[in-house]
């Protein structure tokens, strides 16, 4: 708080979730399974939809990226992260840095 934190509460309504953390901006993101899982499912299914070069593109930035995380290389990737993942990036803010899961 001292260094300008700001702490966001959850308002109850997870429709406008995406709109609070896209005002918030926040670069810590605490949540519980259910919502990563959500997260995730959204995801997925926009992937899913992807057809032709978007499609191949999105399943190679994937494979790419769960493989350099998988053997502790870098995480972050100048062109999939611009092509690809900086979309999702913004979902979240576009700050979030470390996301942890709440039991």
């Amino acid at each position: 708080m001292t260094y300008g934190g700001v702490v966001g509460f959850y308002g109850g309504d997870t429709l406008k979730l995406k709109d609070d953390m896209a005002k918030w901006k926040p670069t810590i993101f605490a949540s519980v399974p259910r919502l990563y899982s959500k997260f995730y499912d959204a995801i997925t299914q926009n992937m899913s939809k992807l057809t032709g070069t978007k499609k191949k593109l999105g399943d190679y930035a994937l494979s790419s990226k769960k493989y350099y995380l998988k053997n502790g290389a870098h995480y972050s990737h100048s062109v999939w992260d611009r092509l690809v993942f900086n979309k999702i990036k913004q979902a979240f803010g576009g700050q979030v840095n470390i996301g942890i899961k709440i039991i």
